[in-house]
C-alpha cells in the first residue's frame, strides 16, 4: 500500500518533513530517493526542524556523506546522502553497523538506493518525485504514512 502527498512549494515539503519528525521513534530510519532536485534535501531540512534542529544548519551532505546533528533531547539526527558512495561496502568506515538502527538516533537518507542491500527492514522508504502540474509527490512506499 502507498500512500501519495501532492506537495506544491518547497514550504509544504519542508512541512511533510515535520510532520514526519513527529511520529518517528528511536532508532527510526528514513530513505528518501527521487531525481535530482526532487527537494530531498529541502524534505530533510523538514525533518531536522521537527526534530528541532535550526534550519540553517541542515544543508545536503553530498560531500561530507554523514552530518551528525546532536538534538536538545539527547539524540542523534544523522543525514545521509549516500549519492558518492560507490556501494554499501562503503558504509563500514562511516561506522554504518555502530549506529544505523540504534536507540536515541533518527537516521535519514538520501540516495539510499545506492546502498539499498545495507538498510534495514524496517526502513520508511519514501520516494520525491514531480508531480504532473502540482510540483512534487512525496510517495511512501511502506504505508507508513497518514
Amino acid at each position: 500500500m502507498t500512500a501519495d502527498v501532492h506537495l506544491d512549494t518547497a514550504e509544504a515539503t519542508e512541512d511533510a518533513g515535520v510532520a514526519l519528525a513527529a511520529r518517528l521513534a528511536d532508532g527510526a530510519v528514513v530513505t528518501v530517493d527521487g531525481p535530482l532536485g526532487a527537494g530531498k534535501t529541502t524534505f530533510a531540512r523538514g525533518v531536522g526542524m521537527g526534530l528541532g534542529l535550526d534550519p540553517v544548519h541542515i544543508a545536503s551532505p553530498s560531500f561530507t556523506i554523514v552530518v551528525e546533528h546532536r538534538l536538545e533531547n539527547g539524540r542523534v539526527f544523522r543525514h545521509i546522502d549516500a549519492w558518492r558512495l560507490g556501494g554499501s561496502e562503503d558504509l563500514e568506515p562511516l561506522g554504518w553497523h555502530e549506529w544505523i538502527g540504534a536507540p536515541g538516533t533518527i537516521t535519514l537518507i538520501e540516495w539510499s538506493s545506492r546502498i539499498a542491500d545495507a538498510l534495514p527492514q524496517d526502513a520508511q522508504r519514501l520516494l520525491l518525485d514531480y508531480a504532473e502540474g502540482s510540483g512534487r509527490v512525496l510517495v511512501d512506499a511502506s504505508g507508513e504514512m497518514p
